[in-house]
C-alpha cells in the first residue's frame, strides 16, 4: 500500500538514501499542472525511473493517480506531494 505525505508549502521531498525508492508529485506553476517523479524497482531488483510526461500529469488527481499506480507496482512506500509552485523542485520541467 502507498502512503501519500503532504509537504507543508515551502518544503522539499526528505533526502531518500541512494538506492531507495522515492516518488514525488510537484505543482508546476501556478496553472495548476501537476508532475510525478521517482525511482522504484523492478521485480528484478533492478532500479527504474519514473519520469514526468504531459499525458498522464496534467491536473493533481491525475498525476497523483499515475504516480500510485507506477508505485504500487515498484515497491515504492510513499508519494510526497508539494502543491506550492514556489517550494524548491526536486525534479527538472516535465517534457511537452
Amino acid at each position: 500500500m502507498v502512503t501519500v505525505k503532504y509537504l507543508e508549502a515551502g518544503t522539499p521531498m526528505p533526502e531518500i538514501a541512494d538506492g531507495e525508492t522515492w516518488m514525488v508529485v510537484e505543482c508546476f506553476d501556478n496553472s495548476g499542472r501537476f508532475y510525478g517523479t521517482g525511482e522504484g524497482h523492478k521485480p528484478s531488483g533492478d532500479m527504474v525511473l519514473y519520469a514526468p510526461l504531459s499525458v498522464r500529469d496534467t491536473n493533481l488527481d491525475t498525476a497523483l493517480a499515475a504516480a500510485t499506480a507506477w508505485a504500487e507496482q515498484h515497491q515504492v512506500e510513499t508519494i510526497y506531494v508539494q502543491t506550492d509552485p514556489t517550494a524548491p523542485r526536486h525534479s527538472e520541467e516535465p517534457e511537452s
